[in-house]
């Protein structure tokens, strides 16, 4: 497999939480930071080759939370970890395939 992996990140911001991708986090965070005044923090990150899958999963799991875009509140860090390890358990490696 010769794609390059992307980044699965959680940020917080305040009481709110962004679960989001990208290949640059440092980068992200820059441009998330520009013209928001409270300090935007990297709570967990991982690499995948496909993070696409994981991240659209967290985001139906808290679509309750939701405040907008892929900000949530009301929930943890632990609670998100949490789903991303049942994430994790349920999907199958390509690896093993």
């Amino acid at each position: 497999m010769n794609k390059k992996p992307n980044q699965l990140y959680v940020l917080k911001c305040g009481e709110r939480y962004k679960i989001g991708i990208t290949s640059d986090i440092t980068q992200r965070m820059l441009s998330l930071q520009v013209g928001n005044a409270d300090v935007i923090t990297l709570e967990y990150i991982e690499e995948r080759y496909n993070p696409i899958k994981a991240e659209r999963w967290l985001h139906k799991q808290f679509a309750s939370k939701k405040v907008k875009g892929e900000w949530f509140e009301n929930i943890t860090l632990n609670e998100i970890r949490s789903k991303l390890m049942m994430f994790h358990y349920q999907e199958p490696n390509p690896e093993e395939e």
